[in-house]
């Protein structure tokens, strides 16, 4: 920036791209303004000159430049900006220019998303922040000429995809983080592992150590678990040995404690990750079998991909099933002659 244009600012005035300051009060204060100028278009911030545009200079004092340096770099992700000094009219003004950020939304010190507002900051709400996503997203739909095409309903923007996962960390709001995860599910690409690029392959890499911290997080548990589900029957074997090794005890300590939809996926994964292991498909059965509550019992079952299992593996379940039946019906145990009757109608098209 000249001085013929540091002229014609102070000229024309405070704006949305332009803050005036007498000194510096506050470096905390400085740092919003930053974030707040880099999350929407960029600005200049004029040190030494008052409200009414009059310049009244400004010198540094001892370590003032590297307090702001840090307090920029305090912000989430740090803001880029240049620091420069004019002396106009015999007296020295300071100015910061602060460069709009076209893959990132900065958050300040204290956790908020400041955006600026004709001539004030405000913090914005969930609205505002997706709007700025999209803002970002569509400038990153180039997608590069070396990278396929596949159809227009099932092409994968992963680029888009890359700046969601960028923001998630950074967000500290639990609301926001589960709008953010919704947002994020709803772009994963519906692609069978053989059509997936390189790409892809390493976006869905960066997705699955951004689920490994969301999983230990109640609060974002249900949308992990879900695009983890989706992410595991898609993947290639290099793929799912990966998620094994990085998921399958997590999900299967926590199986136990969970409901509805949860459990729902954490047993697709379950079942992808061991291969559908004969073993395991049996255990998973008889376990459930115990437990006395026949709506996760029912849960299960419908979870349970049976077509996954081997012929005679089924064959020799439902024979059990029938001895066990012949059984509790000595016993008049109605209870488990109902879970019999509920198994035996779901692997009855497999077998008869």
């Amino acid at each position: 920036m000249s001085i013929e244009e540091v002229r014609e600012l102070i000229r024309q005035g405070e704006s949305e791209i332009v803050e005036f300051k007498e000194e510096i009060v506050s470096t905390e204060e400085l740092s919003v303004l930053m974030a707040a100028f880099a999350n929407r278009h960029g600005g200049t911030i004029v040190i030494g000159v008052n409200d009414r545009g009059e310049i009244l200079g400004y010198s540094w004092k001892e370590g003032e430049e590297a307090r702001v340096a840090q307090m920029a770099g305090h912000n989430k992700p740090p803001v880029s900006y240049k620091l420069t000094t004019f002396e106009i009219n015999g007296k020295f003004v300071a100015v910061i220019t602060v460069m709009k950020s076209d893959f990132a939304i900065h958050q300040d010190i204290r956790g908020r998303f400041p955006i600026r507002v004709g001539s004030t900051i405000q913090y914005a709400g969930i609205p505002e922040i997706l709007s700025l996503i999209q803002e970002r997203y569509r400038v990153t739909l180039e997608r590069p000429a070396h990278m396929p095409v596949i159809t227009e309903e099932r092409k994968f923007d992963y680029k888009g995809v890359e700046l969601y996962l960028s923001i998630l960390p950074t967000v500290t709001s639990m609301e926001t983080r589960q709008k953010l995860l919704e947002e994020l599910r709803n772009k994963l690409p519906d692609l069978p592992h053989h059509e997936w690029t390189d790409e892809v392959k390493s976006v869905i890499g960066k997705l699955l150590e951004a689920l490994a911290l969301e999983l230990r997080n109640e609060a974002t548990r249900e949308r992990s678990l879900d695009m983890l589900s989706m992410v595991a029957s898609r993947a290639d074997t290099k793929a799912r040995m990966k998620m094994k090794e990085m998921f399958l005890v997590k999900v299967e300590s926590m199986y136990k404690d969970l409901h509805g939809k949860q459990k729902h996926d954490a047993l697709e994964i379950m079942q992808e990750l061991h291969g559908y292991d004969p073993e395991f498909m049996g255990n998973l059965i008889w376990e459930g079998f115990e437990d006395d509550d026949e709506k996760e019992f029912k849960e299960l079952l419908d979870a349970i991909n049976f077509y996954h299992m081997n012929k005679s593996q089924l064959t020799q379940l439902w024979r059990e099933l029938w001895a066990l039946r012949s059984k509790s019906e000595q016993s008049k145990d109605v209870s488990r002659i109902k879970r019999i009757d509920m198994l035996i109608d779901k692997i009855r098209y497999y077998v008869v």
